[in-house]
Formats: C-alpha cells, sequence, structure tokens
C-alpha cells in the first residue's frame, strides 16, 4: 500500500513538472517585437538608437537591463507557477506584455544595416507598406 501510495505522489510530482515545463515553454519561445506598420525612420531616427546604445551600455543602462530581465523572469515565474485572482490567461499575457516591452526597447537600440537604410530610403514608402504589407 505504501508503495501505491509513492507511486502516486511521484505520477502526481512528474505532471505537475510537465505542465510548468509547457507553460514555461510558451513564455520564453515568444518571437521579438514587430516594428510598427510606419516605416522605423518616421518615429526613430538612428541618432536616437545610437543614444539609446550608448545609455544601456553605461551603468544606470546596465542596471535597467538587468531590471528588465529580472521582470521579465519574475512575472514568467508568477504566471506559471502562483494561482492569480484574474486567471492564469491574463497572469501569462501579463507576462508576454511584459517581455514583448522589454525586447522592444532593446530592438530599439539597435542598428540598421546600413544596406537596409538605404534601400528604405531609396524606395519609399510605398515599396515599403508592400514589402511588409501580409
Amino acid at each position: 500500500m505504501k508503495t501505491f501510495r509513492l507511486l502516486i505522489t511521484a505520477l502526481q510530482l512528474w505532471i505537475a513538472v510537465w505542465t510548468w515545463r509547457r507553460q514555461w515553454a510558451r513564455q520564453v519561445s515568444m518571437p521579438w517585437p514587430i516594428f510598427p506598420d510606419r516605416p522605423r525612420h518616421e518615429i526613430w531616427q538612428e541618432d536616437d538608437a545610437a543614444t539609446l546604445r550608448l545609455f544601456l551600455t553605461g551603468p544606470t543602462g546596465s542596471r535597467l537591463v538587468q531590471a528588465l530581465q529580472r521582470m521579465e523572469y519574475d512575472t514568467a515565474v508568477s504566471a506559471s507557477l502562483h494561482a492569480q485572482p484574474q486567471g492564469r490567461d491574463y497572469a501569462a499575457g501579463y507576462a508576454a506584455g511584459s517581455r514583448c516591452m522589454a525586447a522592444y526597447m532593446m530592438t530599439l537600440s539597435a542598428a540598421r544595416p546600413e544596406a537596409e537604410q538605404t534601400a528604405d530610403d531609396a524606395q519609399g514608402e510605398a515599396a515599403l507598406r508592400a514589402r511588409y504589407a501580409p
């Protein structure tokens, strides 16, 4: 009888671990954010990206990046492990939104390749919309 109880307990633990693993995998496999519909150069210039990149490599920016990474981890773990008053779907959405906003900010600091910049300038807005339209 004791062996049967241990088997059931082990099985319950195994199911809980795999359920957590599946939920965790959903949180960490989100794609990077997509820029808005308008071309990037209308809302965010290369000098803006360079300034943000310079800030993020400094001491305060490094702490900000660490804080964002910690927030991303904490919200994903909380959504996966803890019961939430609004429900698990809401908590998972909150964690996914937090991750997306942190990733979007990091993406804004990335430099665009020179070839992409000149191609975007030469083709105009209509060509860009055609290239990125679904």
